[in-house]
């Protein structure tokens, strides 16, 4: 799943390089509101065992 915002809008340093503090927290919101809308509340993240736990678990199933 992929978001994208855009940065129209946004101010600069005086750098012209980098973005002010100020478009960086609109920057913030956009990407917040961006990923509210792609957010699948129901996806579970199954917890990754440590590689000694792995071991363990391969060990256990012989």
């Amino acid at each position: 799943m992929t978001g994208f915002v855009s940065a129209k809008g946004l101010g600069a340093n005086p750098d012209n390089l980098h973005f002010s503090a100020e478009a960086l927290r609109e920057f913030g919101v956009r990407y917040y509101n961006e990923f509210v809308k792609i957010e699948d509340k129901n996806k579970v993240f199954v917890e990754k065992s440590t590689p000694d736990q792995a071991i363990r678990n391969d060990i256990e199933h012989l």
